[in-house]
């Protein structure tokens, strides 16, 4: 497993979500999280179904 927390990573990691309207958190460095129901739905249209 490879564990990058440099900003550009994040940044790439946030920037879709922001640029489509899906809403993300970011509760620790490690992770980004995206869980609002409304949210969800978008995220998979744009990056496939969650497995």
């Amino acid at each position: 497993m490879h564990l990058d927390l440099s900003a550009d990573i994040i940044r790439l990691f946030t920037t879709s979500p922001d640029q489509t309207g899906v809403e993300w958190r970011q509760p620790d460095p490690r992770d980004i999280s995206v869980a609002k129901k409304a949210s969800v739905a978008p995220m998979g249209l744009h990056v496939g179904p969650e497995r």
